[in-house]
């Protein structure tokens, strides 16, 4: 939960630099990158395929994001569940939860 919530940290500043509202020292950057590198392909074990698009590591991001919130309502931690899908939403990704699933779209 606290990687999660740390990656969910640095989508926020991605985001906000993104939109203009922070700005980043190179350094800086250069540290949120190698973090990103360490906590999404090290870590949580999904690979990063050479000249795959923006979409597909977003896919696969948040199809990881899903089957933790699966397995958070599995084990009837509804709060964990319930922060996943928030900060998702927060991050402009909407979950739907359906009889055969759960799917995602942007907001």
């Amino acid at each position: 939960p606290v990687m999660i919530a740390e990656l969910f940290e640095a989508v926020r500043i991605i985001n906000s630099v993104n939109d203009g509202k922070l700005s980043l020292t190179e350094g800086s950057l250069e540290r949120l990158r190698d973090l990103m590198q360490v906590m999404v392909f090290d870590v949580m074990g999904l690979v990063q395929e050479k000249h795959a698009g923006d979409d597909q590591v977003l896919d696969a991001l948040v199809k990881e994001f899903i089957q933790l919130r699966a397995e958070a309502k599995a084990r009837r931690d509804f709060a964990a569940s319930d922060a996943i899908r928030d900060k998702l939403a927060a991050a402009g990704i909407l979950l739907k939860d359906t009889k055969e699933g759960t799917t995602w779209e942007r907001a």
